[in-house]
């Protein structure tokens, strides 16, 4: 089956409008709400895989998510 396409105005994003609707340069939007959309919706997608994955004790189920960030040391999706 073919992706979607979808249309977004010339200099527009064309994934924030396929996922969100809308984008940073939408009138009443922001970098920032873009931003939280964005990480808003890839912790949901990583909650939901982690929970379908069994963890098995010989794989090694850390991932970039639950490590903190070397550079403040503040979990990486956390309170930013």
């Amino acid at each position: 089956m073919a992706e979607p396409q979808y249309q977004a105005p010339l200099g527009h994003s064309v994934a924030s409008h396929g996922v969100h609707g809308s984008c940073s340069k939408c009138p009443g939007s922001s970098v920032e709400s873009e931003l939280v959309a964005w990480r808003t919706r890839e912790r949901a997608r990583y909650e939901v895989a982690r929970q379908a994955v069994a963890p098995s004790p010989e794989i090694d189920t850390a991932v970039a998510y639950e490590r903190p960030c070397p550079a403040c040391v503040r979990e990486a999706l956390g309170g930013h």
